[in-house]
Order: structure tokens, then sequence, then C-alpha cells
């Protein structure tokens, strides 16, 4: 909803483009196909949101290391506009 309601744009990545940027960050996950799900920007969250509920998909304990990440994710795929 924040990326919506500020008007936030994203990467044009394709589905593969967005799994590899996924991996990147959390390697032991896989990537989940959700028919149900009409998009990949949408699918992409939807698998972020399935390894940041999976603390097995971490590699580390450490909320900081996986605030990191995920701020690194976001930085790479969103953007702000300026007016």
């Amino acid at each position: 909803m924040f990326l919506i309601v500020n008007e936030a744009n994203f990467a044009d990545l394709t589905k593969d483009q967005l799994k590899v940027v996924l991996t990147d960050s959390f390697p032991k996950h896989v990537w989940e196909e959700n028919l149900q799900i009409r998009g990949d920007h949408s699918l992409f969250l939807y698998n972020l949101a399935i390894a940041l509920g999976d603390r097995t998909r971490w590699e580390s304990d450490d909320f900081g290391t996986l605030r990191e990440k995920v701020a690194k994710l976001f930085r790479f795929l969103y953007w702000l506009p300026v007016y």
C-alpha cells in the first residue's frame, strides 16, 4: 500500500529477472508460482513475503541483517518520483 500511495516507480523486470534478484538476497527460498496472482511484480512481492515469513530462508537470525537485505532489494527495485 505504501508503494501505491506514494506513487513509487519500480524496475521493469521480467519474472525471471525478479527471481534472480530475490534469490540473490534469499538463496534458500524456492520461487513459488501462484496462478491466482497476476503480474510479475505481484508474484515477486508474494514470494518476498514467503521468504520473510520463514526464518529458515533468512540465512541469519539477525534482524538487522534481514532489514538490510530488504532495504537493498527495495533500493534496487523502487524509487519515488521527485516533484
